[in-house]
């Protein structure tokens, strides 16, 4: 699965892309160009993994799936998955993916790693959700 989406003023890309068919990551990119500024983890499609087990899935080449430390428990999905949706700040700096309509992930070129409710401990995979940031950026 591979989702863009182009903000027509801002120019900036939202790209929800597979990663190693266990798990889907979002990336806001610059203006007009594909460098990527933000990223977070979407959602899961396999249960977290132990920590020590992201070595095995370096040499892919992609980000490994979500580890146990990370993972808030919310963001796992093997069945079937919710409805997404997308939606962009009013200015298209920011973009917010809903998952069967809640808001669930916020990418901004101010986070490197955007805001994910799949997340609970800030990382490589992401921030935990912070309400104060979502309401800023599109409340």
């Amino acid at each position: 699965m591979s989702i863009e989406n182009q903000h027509p003023e801002s120019k900036r890309w939202l790209v929800i892309e597979n990663e190693g068919e266990h798990s889907l990551w979002a990336y806001l990119t610059h203006p007009e160009t594909r460098n990527i500024t933000s990223v977070a983890v979407v959602l899961s499609f396999i249960e977290p993994i132990d920590d020590e087990r992201m070595q095995e899935y370096r040499s892919s080449g992609g980000p490994p799936p979500i580890t146990k430390k990370y993972a808030s428990g919310r963001g796992f999905f093997a069945d079937e998955l919710p409805e997404m949706g997308l939606s962009w700040s009013e200015t298209g700096h920011a973009a917010l993916i809903l998952l069967d309509g809640e808001p669930w992930v916020l990418v901004s070129p101010g986070l490197k790693y955007g805001m994910s409710k799949s997340v609970a401990l800030g990382g490589p995979f992401g921030l935990a959700w912070d309400d104060g940031v979502y309401e800023r950026e599109f409340v």
